[in-house]
């Protein structure tokens, strides 16, 4: 028969336990440390963005030319590149820089298309 003394406890028997935190013993202390923790890619998604970030190169590589200024069209690739490859990507950044690729190239069906597949990946995974 269990036995319930001021200031212990005692289980007996069979069953579950459930907790997030647990002391045991005379004087210990139980603490929970609660981070915010960013979400990680995992490879497969990170290999899915990459896919996504050379197509929209080689379109921009390909069909650049035929925006009104190719070189802004190149630099800001440029910068979605750099946030990808970087520690922490910026999903605002991103999406800002992305849509202006679209916006730039939407009479070019090809690298408006690629920007708006990597905007979609993007929204998706960070």
């Amino acid at each position: 028969m269990p036995k319930h003394a001021e200031g212990n406890v005692v289980v007996s028997g069979s069953g579950t336990l459930n907790a997030e935190v647990i002391a045991v013993g005379a004087g210990a202390q139980a603490r929970k440390d609660v981070r915010e923790v960013a979400p990680s890619v995992d490879d497969q998604a990170m290999a899915e963005l990459r896919s996504k970030l050379e197509a929209l190169r080689r379109a921009v590589e390909e069909h650049g030319s035929l925006v009104a200024d190719p070189p802004a069209l190149k630099e800001l690739t440029q910068r979605v590149a750099t946030q990808i490859e970087g520690p922490k990507p910026d999903k605002l950044s991103l999406k800002s820089f992305l849509a202006a690729i679209a916006d730039e190239a939407k009479s070019v069906g090809e690298i408006a298309g690629a920007a708006i597949a990597l905007k979609d990946v993007v929204g998706a995974l960070f």
